[in-house]
């Protein structure tokens, strides 16, 4: 990295490194290097899932100018944190135990440097969500747990575009409520009958009752679409996703999610 990066890092960051000389041989320190490597990997990985998950809920904020410039600022250093990460991994494989010891001690303080600049980082963006989303409810997070920082980012697309095809929020949560009716029996049906093709595997024995009260639904409210997801996952953790995955399946289960989804963010918006 240059000294211009590295200047670029205290810009914004302050440290308590490591130091070298608590490490006497070249391989310890590197070994020490290999660890805050993988410190630093999941650091971001944690970090970009929670920029993932405050993207595809953004629409329970204000949405102000400022909120706006915040987040922007957070996400600055999370971009700026990636780049020197990818720097540094990239010439890793060039440091090893037989490097010169100033070689082996740059990429020591490098990466020590980089885990103290990303733990500043992830407290930054714990404060920005405690600031701009105080009320975000445990359902909320929930709908969302098992699902990979690519799907959510996927799924903030999805929620987005079918938002935008109505005048408003409020609108699209209205007819979601009253027009879902279709969607959800039909979906249950299709997982059910996917789970009886391998009712040998499958240790749980549903019927459709376990879901639906009935088989016409006229209007879910936010409680009608907890209580489903609720039971969807409770089935999702108990059976392997390979006794019910089909294509069309898959089709109908995002469509749910991205309706359960709006009718949740418009739920967050409300209460802000």
């Amino acid at each position: 990295m240059s000294n211009n990066s590295k200047e670029s890092y205290r810009e914004f960051i302050k440290y308590e490194n490591d130091s070298v000389t608590n490490y006497k041989t070249s391989s310890e320190r590197i070994q020490k290097i290999n660890a805050n490597f993988k410190l630093c990997e999941a650091k971001l990985k944690e970090i970009d899932r929670n920029i993932s998950i405050l993207s595809l809920f953004i629409k329970t904020t204000l949405e102000t100018e400022e909120f706006y410039e915040d987040f922007n600022v957070v996400k600055g250093y999370v971009d700026r944190c990636k780049g020197y990460f990818k720097e540094a991994l990239n010439r890793k494989p060039t440091v090893t135990v037989d490097s010169p010891s100033g070689s082996i001690v740059d990429m020591f303080y490098e990466v020590s440097d980089l885990l103290d600049a990303l733990t500043e980082v992830s407290k930054e963006v714990k404060s920005f969500e405690a600031h701009y989303y105080p009320k975000m409810k445990m359902t909320t997070y929930n709908a969302i747990k098992n699902l990979s920082n690519s799907e959510i980012d996927k799924l903030t697309k999805d929620v987005n575009s079918y938002i935008e095809t109505f005048d408003s929020l409020t609108d699209a949560s209205d007819f979601i409520s009253y027009n879902s009716g279709d969607l959800v029996v039909s979906t249950v049906a299709e997982l059910i009958s996917e789970l009886k093709k391998n009712r040998a595997l499958v240790k749980i024995n549903l019927e459709k009752e376990y879901f639906l009260a009935s088989d016409v639904i006229l209007f879910m409210d936010l409680i009608d679409w907890i209580n489903l997801f609720s039971r969807l996952q409770y089935v999702f953790e108990r059976v392997d996703k390979a006794l019910y995955k089909s294509e069309k399946l898959d089709g109908m289960l995002n469509d749910l999610l991205i309706r359960y989804l709006v009718v949740l963010i418009n739920n967050e918006k409300r209460s802000v």
